[in-house]
């Protein structure tokens, strides 16, 4: 982790998508000094606006790898709506995981 940055870049959406593209800004460290899982390091991303829910999955998000720019994921998963959803002071949030 010490050695490489993480990004996530929305690389936009199919013609008649619902959804916008989004940024996304790293949360704390990398690694989260904060937060592990399992007892793994982490490195947390949040969507600077609310990302909706809607029938046809979000595409299109790239977790990427620097130096290199490297795509680890084309497609990240959605998170699902029967998930577990943390409520942090005046929102709802939905996770997703992914173990590299």
């Amino acid at each position: 982790m010490a050695a490489a940055q993480l990004s996530i870049l929305d690389k936009g959406n199919p013609p008649d998508s619902p959804y916008a593209t989004y940024n996304f800004q790293q949360v704390g460290t990398a690694p989260n000094a904060e937060v592990k899982i399992n007892n793994a390091e982490t490195v947390i991303f949040k969507s600077q606006v609310p990302i909706p829910f809607f029938e046809s999955p979000k595409l299109n998000l790239e977790l990427r790898r620097k130096p290199g720019n490297r795509v680890l994921f084309g497609n990240l998963p959605n998170p699902s709506r029967t998930g577990a959803i943390k409520i942090n002071p005046g929102e709802e949030i939905s996770e997703i995981y992914v173990f590299i």
